[in-house]
C-alpha cells in the first residue's frame, strides 16, 4: 500500500478509498502454495464482505488489473464500474518489447533478501522514468526494502500472473470500464489492450504518455485524474 501512497491520496479527495495489501504482500501473511488471480478476487470480495461494504468501483494495476477483471465475473452484481490499467487478458498477450527486460527480470529474482523485489521493480520502472527522477527511484526502492517481499511470495505471484486467463469468462462482459496503459510499457501493450476492447462491449481505452507499466508510481496524479473523470462521468 506504501507505493500507492500519492495516487490514493488523490483519490480520496473524491472518493472513499479501500486500499489493501493482498496475501503475500507488504504486511499480510504469506501466499498459499497453489493461489492464482481467481482466488485474490474471492479474497478482494471477502474484504468487501467483512467490511460490510455492498457495492464498490474496482481498480487494479497489472496483477492487479488481473484480480479486478476476477471480480467483475464472480460478483457482477458488485463492481458497477471497472479500471483496468496495464492488464493482460491473459499471459500470452503480454507485449513483444517485453523480450530484451526478459533477462534482467530473470537476473532479479537470484538477488538476495529484498533486492530480489528492488530489481523487478526498477525494470518495470521505464528508463525514461528512471533517468528523469533518480531521487524518487530511490525513495520508491527504499520503501520496497522496509517491506519486501519474499522470495518465495513473488514466485507464486509471478506464477499466479503466468496462469491468468480471464479472457472467456470476461467475453461480453456488460460492466463499464476504463482500460489504462502507458506508452512506454514493455508489458501490456496495445494488441493486449485491444483483445480486452474485443470482450468487454463498454470498455474505452486511454493511453497515458511518457509512462511505463506502473502508472501508480510513474504518473500517480493523472492516472487518478483519469480514473476520477471515468468514474465520475
Amino acid at each position: 500500500m506504501a507505493l500507492w501512497g500519492e495516487f490514493a491520496r488523490q483519490l480520496s479527495t473524491e472518493f472513499q478509498v479501500i486500499e489493501f495489501d493482498p496475501r503475500g504482500v507488504g504486511t499480510s501473511s504469506d501466499l498459499p502454495f497453489l493461489h492464482s488471480t481467481r482466488a485474490m478476487a474471492r479474497d478482494a470480495i471477502a474484504l468487501l464482505d467483512v467490511l460490510e461494504v455492498p457495492r464498490a468501483y474496482f481498480f487494479g494495476l497489472s496483477l492487479g488489473g488481473m484480480v479486478a477483471s476476477w471480480a467483475a465475473v464472480d460478483a457482477r452484481e458488485r463492481v458497477p464500474r471497472l479500471v483496468l490499467a496495464s492488464t493482460l487478458l491473459e499471459s500470452t498477450a503480454i507485449s513483444r518489447r517485453i523480450k530484451g527486460h526478459l533477462l534482467a527480470l530473470l537476473r532479479a529474482f537470484l538477488r538476495p533478501g529484498a533486492e530480489a523485489e528492488v530489481r523487478l521493480v526498477r525494470e518495470i520502472l521505464s528508463p525514461q522514468f528512471r533517468e528523469a527522477k533518480p531521487e524518487r527511484v530511490a525513495a520508491i526502492e527504499e520503501m520496497v526494502r522496509r517491506t519486501p517481499t519474499k522470495r518465495r511470495n513473488l514466485l507464486r505471484l509471478a506464477r499466479a500472473a503466468a496462469l491468468h486467463d480471464a479472457g472467456h469468462a470476461l467475453d461480453g462482459n456488460s460492466v463499464p470500464t476504463l482500460l489504462l496503459v502507458g506508452k512506454l510499457d514493455p508489458i501490456a501493450g496495445r494488441v493486449s489492450q485491444g483483445e480486452l476492447l474485443e470482450d468487454l462491449p463498454n470498455a474505452t481505452l486511454e493511453l497515458i504518455a511518457h509512462a511505463g507499466h506502473d502508472l501508480s508510481l510513474e504518473a500517480p496524479l493523472e492516472l487518478a485524474d483519469r480514473v476520477v473523470r471515468f468514474l465520475r462521468s
